[in-house]
This record gives C-alpha cells, structure tokens and sequence, in this order.
C-alpha cells in the first residue's frame, strides 16, 4: 500500500521497474504479481506497468476473511 501523501508521484512505477529489472538482469523471462480483487488502484498501477490479469481466484471465505471477494495474478514479460 502507499500512503495517500505519497500517491501518483510514480514510486510505485518506479519500485515496479526496478524489480522487474532486476528479474531480467538474473536472467527471468516474466513476472507476476498479485492484488485483491477489486484494489483498482494496485490493479490500474499494474496494468500501466504491463501486466496483464492471467487467472481470477474467487471464494466466499476468502471474501468473509478479508472483504475482498478474491485475488488476480497478472503477469508481464520482462
């Protein structure tokens, strides 16, 4: 998460690029990354970043554990 002091000034972009960086410099083809269903702010981030949703998960327990009805993996080619 990130404070709302410190939203859309690109730390996210930037935190994102160097991991996915640091992915390629170890010789990784793609990455993956998670967030809640229906965080549209992670999820937008992600996208922008290139990824792309690759697999919904959705399960009435988790929703009643965590308030969110489910996860996304997405994944981007490095």
């Amino acid at each position: 998460g990130t404070l709302p002091a410190h939203r859309r000034r690109g730390h996210v972009a930037a935190l994102l690029e160097h991991a996915c960086e640091e992915g390629r410099r170890r010789g990784h083809t793609r990455a993956q990354i998670s967030c809640l269903i229906e965080n549209d702010p992670a999820r937008r981030a992600y996208e922008r970043a290139g990824f792309a949703v690759e697999e919904e998960r959705r399960h009435p327990e988790f929703a009643a554990l965590l308030g969110a009805p489910g996860f996304l993996r997405m994944e981007r080619v490095l």
